[in-house]
């Protein structure tokens, strides 16, 4: 699954649309199932490090967390 996270992030790179976006999430949402979670448990979580470290909302990525 790995492979194909890298081939839909390719995708999404060069064609920048909401399709390939959708499919990167459901090759996440798989690999959340495959290390035994699930999509709600990683959206909690996905919201629990947004209040903790905040989001990207700003467009902006530190080096370092």
């Amino acid at each position: 699954m790995i492979d194909k996270l890298y081939e839909e992030v390719g995708e999404f790179v060069k064609d920048w649309n909401l399709k390939e976006l959708a499919d990167i999430n459901e090759v996440v949402y798989r690999l959340s199932e495959i290390i035994g979670s699930n999509p709600e448990q990683l959206e909690i979580e996905r919201q629990k490090k947004a209040e903790q470290n905040g989001g990207f909302s700003d467009n902006i990525v530190l080096d370092e967390a």
